[in-house]
């Protein structure tokens, strides 16, 4: 199941680099299963450090992570952290699984994990090679937000520039009221502005590193390979740069990884500032109806790219009252709602162009999906409601 990748550690591919080799020697390249924990590290144990190709050195501490503060830090690596480590940080080890998972090197379902033979490939590949360029290349347009950021530059051609500003990325943000336990609220289903950053900063280091962009006011070194022409700048505590040029579009037709089912909306016990808690109540009630309607969007979008034909918006709407109870919030603002609601598809990673025929609006898809990750966690009773629209659509 794909996540949204909201931590930027998992941003340098070279850091997951070490940490498939690791899950290899302790696991094997047959996809044994394992625990997040099991790949936190551990000082007494074989761990990541045996395979990092960034560490720094201590005449006092020896080896430790270039990226942590302290190098007596016992959370040991800033991919994971360590078994000792204060509990809240086990996000990181969790972001970071979810990133291989997005890049589609393990497969991730809850807390088991295994790794997969491309994440096998992936380990054995030296770094600096052709081989692994090409990994690098293929594994970042698994993922559904890469391609819905890249598509929502298609205004562009290769060798122009954009600005970072011009990308939007996260959960849509509509402007829903609810009258909620006596009080009217505005329900809270769009991603926060320091996750979006995270995230972006995120896409944006594995598009360089795949080749597929490169930031403009950066000077490589004379790779040839944009995984290692662009090491320092990816591995630099800060990414500044806000203008990148365009180098090449991704040429693939079904995306992998979408956001599945599970992951159509933020985590909402996130929303834990004063005043919060009645928007966290309000959004988590109502929280299976945004997933639901989030759900058959991007299920609707996929029929029509099967289909090579068009989504009026109207049918998406006329599609979601037809089971009231199960996808609709509030109908009086259903038509705004959805026309915010269908952003979730470039996330997803099934992008379109907006077409206006006879004074109506349509969606045109340009890829499709992998439904079976989509589906995943979805609800037996959704999932047999729309795919009535399959045979009829």
């Amino acid at each position: 199941m794909a996540f949204l990748i909201n931590r930027t550690a998992a941003a340098r591919i070279e850091c997951l680099h070490a940490l498939a080799q690791l899950i290899v020697e302790k696991y094997g390249s047959y996809g044994k299963p394992f625990n997040l924990k099991d790949v936190k590290f551990d000082r007494n144990a074989i761990n990541i450090h045996k395979y990092c190709t960034l560490l720094l050195e201590d005449e006092l501490v020896g080896k430790y992570c270039r990226f942590k503060e302290n190098p007596l830090d016992d959370a040991g690596c800033s991919i994971t952290n360590g078994i000792l480590s204060d509990t809240t940080k086990s996000k990181e080890v969790s972001n970071t699984i979810n990133a291989m998972h997005a890049l589609g090197f393990v497969e991730r379902v809850g807390r088991i994990v295994r790794i997969t033979s491309f994440g096998v490939r992936f380990a054995k590949a030296s770094y600096g090679t052709a081989d692994m360029q090409a990994i690098i290349k293929k594994a970042v347009i698994n993922y559904g937000p890469v391609i819905g950021v890249m598509n929502s530059l298609a205004r562009y051609n290769p060798g122009d520039t954009f600005n970072v500003n011009e990308i939007c990325v996260g959960y849509p943000s509509p402007a829903e009221f609810v009258n909620h336990n006596g009080s009217l609220i505005e329900l809270s289903a769009g991603s926060t502005q320091d996750s979006n950053t995270r995230t972006k900063s995120c896409i944006l280091a594995w598009l360089t590193q795949g080749g597929y962009i490169k930031p403009v006011h950066f000077v490589p070194s004379n790779s040839p390979y944009p995984h290692i022409a662009y090491r320092d700048y990816i591995n630099s505590e800060h990414r500044m740069g806000q203008v990148y040029e365009i180098i090449e579009f991704p040429n693939t037709e079904i995306t992998d990884k979408p956001l599945n089912y599970d992951n159509l909306t933020k985590m909402n016990f996130c929303l834990r500032e004063n005043g919060q808690s009645a928007v966290r109540e309000a959004t988590r009630y109502y929280e299976t109806k945004i997933k639901n309607r989030r759900f058959a969007i991007l299920f609707l979008l996929n029929l029509a790219f099967h289909n090579h034909t068009a989504l009026a918006l109207n049918d998406i709407i006329e599609v979601l009252k037809a089971n009231k109870n199960m996808f609709v919030v509030s109908e009086e603002f259903l038509e705004e709602t959805v026309s915010t609601e269908i952003e979730i598809a470039f996330m997803a990673g099934i992008p379109y162009v907006i077409r206006n025929m006879n004074g109506k609006c349509y969606l045109q898809p340009t890829k499709g999906i992998n439904m079976n990750e989509l589906q995943s966690g979805a609800p037996q009773d959704v999932i047999n409601f729309l795919n009535q629209y399959s045979y009829n659509g």
